[in-house]
């Protein structure tokens, strides 16, 4: 499939230490398509930091399938925010996840895929002010599957 023709998706930590505790389930699902090449995955340095940080502390035995799941996906690692987009994204959701907007704004994915859907779901003026379509695993591969049905 062509690159142009695959989905990007910005993952935030909250999809990779999912996908690395219970690969079977919607953020595993993700992973693995970004595995096939199906979809490109972007992240940035904190959240892979974040991502570690959460699995030491909290289930040590998913750092290996994290690390398997580094090796195996062509990861865009995109570049920190600056100052000024972090302040900018803070008049948009709660300050602890400006960064993490910050970086998928200038990115411009497909669809920044979240497991937090307090900060970045619930509240509709996120997605409306970033211009981002903001989804959780599920609701991704639901509107993916209902694509390629549609395609029939």
């Amino acid at each position: 499939m062509p690159e142009h023709d695959r989905d990007c998706l910005f993952l935030d930590a909250s999809v990779l230490v999912a996908g690395a505790i219970s690969p079977p389930g919607g953020s595993g699902y993700i992973l693995l398509l970004g595995e096939m090449g199906s979809v490109n995955i972007q992240v940035c340095a904190q959240v892979l930091t974040e991502t570690r940080r959460a699995l030491e502390k909290k289930v040590p035995r998913a750092l290996p399938e994290f690390e398997r799941i580094l090796r195996a996906i062509k990861l865009q690692v995109c570049p920190e925010p600056t100052l000024a987009d972090i302040v900018f994204c803070q008049g948009l959701i709660h300050p602890n996840d400006a960064p993490i907007l910050a970086v998928a704004l200038k990115a411009r994915p497909d669809s920044l895929i979240t497991l937090n859907v307090h900060h970045f779901i619930d509240d509709p003026q996120v997605a409306q002010k970033s211009k981002l379509c903001i989804e959780t695993p599920g609701m991704y591969l639901t509107r993916r599957r209902q694509r390629f049905e549609d395609m029939g």
